[in-house]
């Protein structure tokens, strides 16, 4: 497949002119059928946080520059083009985590966009002409946009559907897993005059692109890491476990407590009974919880 950069073939091509997309060749994967399907109700509140006046400069070598370049590796595997360098970024406080904002485009506003990376999801929104989130340029589009299963993507087929509200929604079919970490998403909004449309999916997918930090852990800007060499020894032991929301397994903070792990052990040996707390837990933690990682790492540890 075709491969296009992000600077020149989406942000100034894809968003210029829905009607240019009318046409695709080989076989289709997007249908429009059910409008029963549920919105991405984010999509809105973001789009307000979405904020070029706030974008910088990305500096090599940060630990941000580092999250970005692991949510550019994971979106070869999502999209038929490549991300080129980020006009800019910034970071911002959300409910799920620090969040890290990037922008691809330029100064026309119908011409851009914009990555929503929080700690277990990233989304990418695509800004441009009302039409482009009409279901028909829609279809057209996401066609040419998406990497599918047949061109070692993710998605094998995709559904888009029409709610009251005129928002177009995607049910889509992907490779799946238990304990349900597994998810991708596509939704639009009409916000001022500005079509967007947001595809997003979780970190789950691309588990292993991501450095130790930036995935499945809230406290990301400025890195835990470095949050932690300020607590002191004792307090450590509460951060094990901190978020953890019984009982869905799902939602243990096995990376997390990797990284307080780290510093724990960086501070001198562990008693017995001290490494009977982390491994059992306490009273909190009373719902057969995997603790297979903090039992690995103290066996390298100890």
């Amino acid at each position: 497949m075709r491969k296009l950069n992000i600077c020149t073939a989406v942000v100034m091509g894809l968003l210029s002119a829905a009607g240019s997309l009318a046409q695709t060749d080989g076989k289709r994967h997007v249908s429009v059928g059910r409008a029963d399907l549920l919105g991405w109700r984010r999509l809105p509140d973001i789009v307000t946080r979405l904020d070029p006046k706030r974008l910088r400069p990305m500096p090599a070598g940060t630990w941000e520059a580092k999250n970005l370049d692991a949510t550019i590796e994971a979106a070869r595997a999502a999209f038929s083009f490549q991300f080129g360098e980020a006009s800019g970024f910034y970071t911002v406080e959300s409910p799920a985590g620090d969040v890290l904002v990037a922008e691809w485009g330029n100064n026309d506003p119908l011409r851009r966009v914009w990555l929503w990376d929080d700690p277990r999801s990233i989304t990418f929104i695509f800004a441009g002409e009302p039409s482009l989130i009409e279901p028909g340029n829609l279809a057209s589009f996401c066609e040419r946009t998406i990497r599918w299963q047949d061109d070692s993507g993710i998605v094998k087929s995709l559904e888009l559907g029409v709610l009251p509200s005129g928002d177009v929604v995607g049910n889509a079919v992907y490779p799946t897993n238990e304990i349900g970490a597994l998810a991708w998403w596509l939704s639009t909004a009409s916000v001022r005059g500005v079509g967007y449309l947001a595809i997003g999916m979780t970190k789950a997918f691309f588990g292993s692109t991501y450095p130790l930090g930036t995935l499945r852990v809230s406290e990301r800007f400025p890195p835990l890491s470095s949050r932690l060499k300020i607590v002191g020894r004792a307090a450590l032991f509460d951060e094990i476990g901190k978020g953890y929301k019984a009982p869905a397994m799902i939602t243990y903070p096995g990376s997390r407590d990797e990284i307080v792990l780290e510093e724990l052990t960086s501070r001198g040996s562990l008693s017995e009974p001290e490494i009977s707390r982390i491994v059992l837990g306490d009273a909190r933690f009373t719902f057969h919880v995997d603790r297979t990682v903090d039992i690995r790492f103290l066996s390298l540890h100890s």
